[in-house]
Protein backbone atom coordinates (compact mmCIF):
# COMPACT_ATOMS: atom_id res chain seq x y z
CA UNK A 1 0.00 0.00 0.00
CA UNK A 2 1.92 2.92 -1.27
CA UNK A 3 0.38 6.43 -1.39
CA UNK A 4 0.86 9.22 -3.62
CA UNK A 5 2.19 12.10 -2.20
CA UNK A 6 -1.34 14.30 -2.45
CA UNK A 7 -2.82 11.56 -0.50
CA UNK A 8 -4.14 12.00 3.53
CA UNK A 9 -2.21 9.23 5.81
CA UNK A 10 -5.03 8.01 7.65
CA UNK A 11 -4.70 6.91 11.87
CA UNK A 12 -8.25 4.87 12.56
CA UNK A 13 -9.13 2.71 15.72
CA UNK A 14 -9.24 -1.24 13.67
CA UNK A 15 -13.09 -1.14 14.18
CA UNK A 16 -13.69 1.76 11.90
CA UNK A 17 -12.18 -0.37 9.39
CA UNK A 18 -13.83 -3.56 9.50
CA UNK A 19 -14.69 -4.72 6.18
CA UNK A 20 -11.62 -3.40 4.15
CA UNK A 21 -7.85 -5.31 4.24
CA UNK A 22 -7.15 -3.30 7.23
CA UNK A 23 -10.10 -4.49 9.46
CA UNK A 24 -9.43 -8.19 9.40
CA UNK A 25 -9.42 -8.33 12.91
CA UNK A 26 -8.29 -12.11 13.44
CA UNK A 27 -6.01 -11.64 10.92
CA UNK A 28 -4.38 -9.12 12.42
CA UNK A 29 -5.16 -9.85 15.94
CA UNK A 30 -3.44 -13.13 14.88
CA UNK A 31 0.17 -11.08 14.76
CA UNK A 32 -0.08 -8.60 17.45
CA UNK A 33 -0.45 -11.61 19.68
CA UNK A 34 3.09 -12.39 18.53
CA UNK A 35 3.92 -9.05 20.17
CA UNK A 36 2.30 -9.28 22.83
CA UNK A 37 4.48 -12.20 23.52
CA UNK A 38 7.39 -9.60 23.23
CA UNK A 39 5.82 -7.69 25.36
CA UNK A 40 6.23 -10.01 28.20
CA UNK A 41 9.23 -10.96 27.87
CA UNK A 42 10.34 -7.31 28.43
CA UNK A 43 8.24 -7.26 31.19
CA UNK A 44 9.65 -10.56 32.85
CA UNK A 45 13.07 -8.44 32.18
CA UNK A 46 11.88 -5.34 34.30
CA UNK A 47 11.07 -2.81 31.32
CA UNK A 48 8.56 -1.60 30.16
CA UNK A 49 6.45 -3.97 28.59
CA UNK A 50 6.08 -3.26 24.53
CA UNK A 51 6.74 -5.40 22.28
CA UNK A 52 6.73 -5.86 18.64
CA UNK A 53 7.08 -8.00 15.16
CA UNK A 54 7.31 -6.76 11.54
CA UNK A 55 5.50 -8.93 8.77
CA UNK A 56 6.14 -9.60 5.02
CA UNK A 57 3.81 -11.16 2.90
CA UNK A 58 2.20 -12.79 6.17
CA UNK A 59 5.82 -14.17 7.55
CA UNK A 60 7.45 -12.45 10.61
CA UNK A 61 10.69 -11.95 9.75
CA UNK A 62 11.39 -9.73 12.85
CA UNK A 63 10.53 -9.01 16.40
CA UNK A 64 11.87 -7.03 18.91
CA UNK A 65 11.13 -5.85 22.73
CA UNK A 66 11.98 -2.98 24.60
CA UNK A 67 15.35 -3.04 26.23
CA UNK A 68 16.36 0.83 27.29
CA UNK A 69 17.00 -0.59 30.92
CA UNK A 70 18.97 -3.47 30.12
CA UNK A 71 21.23 -1.65 27.34
CA UNK A 72 21.49 1.10 29.38
CA UNK A 73 20.49 3.26 26.14
CA UNK A 74 16.81 5.29 26.17
CA UNK A 75 16.73 4.78 22.12
CA UNK A 76 16.42 1.03 22.52
CA UNK A 77 12.67 1.11 22.24
CA UNK A 78 11.21 -1.98 20.96
CA UNK A 79 10.77 -1.04 17.04
CA UNK A 80 14.08 0.17 16.66
CA UNK A 81 15.61 -3.46 18.13
CA UNK A 82 13.40 -5.17 15.38
CA UNK A 83 15.05 -3.02 12.50
CA UNK A 84 18.20 -3.61 14.05
CA UNK A 85 17.41 -6.74 13.66
CA UNK A 86 16.87 -6.49 9.77
CA UNK A 87 19.48 -4.15 9.38
CA UNK A 88 22.56 -5.33 11.57
CA UNK A 89 21.98 -9.20 10.38
CA UNK A 90 24.60 -11.29 8.28
CA UNK A 91 21.55 -11.14 5.78
CA UNK A 92 20.89 -7.60 5.78
CA UNK A 93 21.48 -7.60 1.84
CA UNK A 94 19.64 -9.96 1.22
CA UNK A 95 16.42 -8.39 3.54
CA UNK A 96 16.85 -5.17 0.41
CA UNK A 97 16.61 -2.73 3.66
CA UNK A 98 14.25 0.23 2.68
CA UNK A 99 13.01 -1.93 -0.63
CA UNK A 100 11.92 -5.00 1.58
CA UNK A 101 10.01 -2.13 4.47
CA UNK A 102 8.21 -0.39 2.28
CA UNK A 103 6.15 -3.96 2.01
CA UNK A 104 6.17 -4.74 5.49
CA UNK A 105 3.71 -4.43 8.53
CA UNK A 106 4.49 -3.65 11.84
CA UNK A 107 2.51 -4.50 14.59
CA UNK A 108 3.41 -2.55 18.36
CA UNK A 109 1.32 -3.52 20.95
CA UNK A 110 1.33 0.83 21.72
CA UNK A 111 1.72 3.03 19.51
CA UNK A 112 5.27 4.00 18.84
CA UNK A 113 6.35 7.20 20.24
CA UNK A 114 7.49 10.44 17.88
CA UNK A 115 11.05 9.42 18.07
CA UNK A 116 10.08 5.59 16.96
CA UNK A 117 7.32 7.29 14.16
CA UNK A 118 10.17 8.83 12.51
CA UNK A 119 12.23 6.46 12.28
CA UNK A 120 9.67 4.60 10.78
CA UNK A 121 9.15 6.73 7.92
CA UNK A 122 12.60 6.88 7.55
CA UNK A 123 13.01 2.99 7.39
CA UNK A 124 9.56 3.39 4.91
CA UNK A 125 7.82 0.74 6.81
CA UNK A 126 4.57 0.43 5.13
CA UNK A 127 1.83 0.30 7.76
CA UNK A 128 1.96 0.58 11.74
CA UNK A 129 -0.46 -1.79 13.79
CA UNK A 130 -1.16 -0.74 17.33
CA UNK A 131 -2.53 -1.45 20.15
CA UNK A 132 -3.19 0.88 22.85
CA UNK A 133 -2.77 5.08 22.50
CA UNK A 134 0.78 6.22 24.43
CA UNK A 135 -0.37 9.56 25.64
CA UNK A 136 2.26 11.10 26.97
CA UNK A 137 4.54 9.95 23.73
CA UNK A 138 2.90 9.03 20.87
CA UNK A 139 3.84 9.83 17.18
CA UNK A 140 0.96 8.59 15.32
CA UNK A 141 -1.72 11.01 16.31
CA UNK A 142 -1.78 11.47 20.09
CA UNK A 143 0.91 13.76 20.61
CA UNK A 144 1.84 14.52 16.57
CA UNK A 145 1.17 12.76 14.07
CA UNK A 146 4.89 12.16 12.88
CA UNK A 147 3.24 9.08 10.41
CA UNK A 148 1.56 11.22 7.90
CA UNK A 149 3.92 14.59 7.88
CA UNK A 150 5.79 14.22 4.48
CA UNK A 151 8.54 16.86 5.29
CA UNK A 152 11.72 14.03 5.59
CA UNK A 153 14.02 14.19 3.00
CA UNK A 154 14.10 10.26 2.89
CA UNK A 155 10.92 9.61 4.68
CA UNK A 156 7.69 8.05 3.79
CA UNK A 157 4.51 8.74 5.30
CA UNK A 158 2.91 5.48 6.25
CA UNK A 159 -1.25 5.07 7.52
CA UNK A 160 -1.45 3.45 11.11
CA UNK A 161 -4.17 1.20 12.68
CA UNK A 162 -5.01 1.56 16.31
CA UNK A 163 -6.97 -0.64 18.75
CA UNK A 164 -5.92 -4.02 17.72
CA UNK A 165 -5.94 -6.24 21.08
CA UNK A 166 -5.06 -2.93 23.28
CA UNK A 167 -7.23 -4.34 26.15
CA UNK A 168 -3.95 -6.77 26.62
CA UNK A 169 -2.03 -4.66 25.73
CA UNK A 170 -3.16 -1.99 28.56
CA UNK A 171 -3.68 -5.28 31.40
CA UNK A 172 0.63 -5.82 30.39
CA UNK A 173 1.33 -1.98 30.90
CA UNK A 174 -0.97 -2.11 33.94
CA UNK A 175 0.82 -5.27 35.46
CA UNK A 176 4.29 -3.47 34.75
CA UNK A 177 3.53 -0.02 36.98
CA UNK A 178 1.71 -1.53 39.94
CA UNK A 179 4.09 -3.98 40.54
CA UNK A 180 6.70 -3.66 43.08
CA UNK A 181 10.09 -2.12 41.88
CA UNK A 182 12.74 -4.08 44.17
CA UNK A 183 15.46 -1.75 43.27
CA UNK A 184 13.83 1.27 44.38
CA UNK A 185 14.77 3.06 47.48
CA UNK A 186 12.31 2.47 50.78
CA UNK A 187 9.75 5.26 50.70
CA UNK A 188 9.96 6.92 54.26
CA UNK A 189 6.29 6.77 55.17
CA UNK A 190 4.61 9.59 56.88
CA UNK A 191 2.77 8.90 60.17
CA UNK A 192 -0.75 9.29 59.66
CA UNK A 193 -2.41 11.45 62.17
CA UNK A 194 -5.59 11.79 63.62
CA UNK A 195 -7.01 15.72 63.77
CA UNK A 196 -9.19 14.65 67.12
CA UNK A 197 -5.51 13.54 68.50
CA UNK A 198 -4.16 16.46 67.88
CA UNK A 199 -6.09 18.76 69.32
CA UNK A 200 -6.33 16.42 72.69
CA UNK A 201 -2.82 16.82 72.58
CA UNK A 202 -2.12 20.28 71.64
CA UNK A 203 -0.35 21.43 74.81
CA UNK A 204 1.76 18.69 74.27
CA UNK A 205 2.72 19.16 70.91
CA UNK A 206 5.36 20.79 69.38
CA UNK A 207 4.23 21.95 66.71
CA UNK A 208 1.77 23.42 68.06
CA UNK A 209 3.59 25.35 70.69
CA UNK A 210 3.21 28.94 70.53
CA UNK A 211 6.46 31.05 69.56
CA UNK A 212 7.78 33.05 71.67
CA UNK A 213 8.05 36.78 70.61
Amino acid sequence: MNNDNNEIYFSKDIKELVGTEYGDIEKHSKFMKLALNEAKKALDEGEVPVGCVIVHNDIVIAAGSNKTNIKKNATRHAEIEALDSIYLSENASKFGGDKLLSDCKLYVTVEPCIMCAAVLQLAKINIVYFGCYNDKFGGNGSILPVHSIDCFERGHPYNCVSGVMKDQAIHLLQKFYFQENKKAPVPNKRKRIDPDQMINNQDNSSIDQPIDK
